[in-house]
């Protein structure tokens, strides 16, 4: 039968009980012991989330590459960010708005 362990959390150096029933499922899961107290894994969860989402804002795609061409239906100066061919129309905003 396991007892309860006090572990020095590496980061506060504060000790934590590791309970019996937190070994056994330690064992069943193949995970080694804890090294951080509750408090300081939680915080290092936060971290975590907080710095994948500094990390999507970080690598947004960069702007595309913006054309010239002219509106199909009134003629006006538009642009568009796709390169556009002869055989496609293509609208300015407010034509586009009007044709969806």
């Amino acid at each position: 039968m396991l007892e309860e362990k006090q572990i020095v959390c590496s980061v506060c150096q504060g000790e934590f009980a590791f309970s019996a029933e937190e070994q056994t499922l330690y064992q069943e899961k193949g995970f080694s012991n804890p090294k951080k107290c509750q408090s300081c894994r939680e915080a290092a969860k936060i971290k975590r989330r907080n710095r994948s989402k500094l990390q999507v804002v970080d690598s947004e795609a960069p702007e595309p590459t913006w054309f010239n061409s002219t509106c199909s239906s009134c003629g006006v100066a538009t642009r568009v960010p796709f390169e556009p061919d002869s055989q496609k129309s293509i609208y300015c905003r407010e034509c586009y708005r009007v044709s969806i």
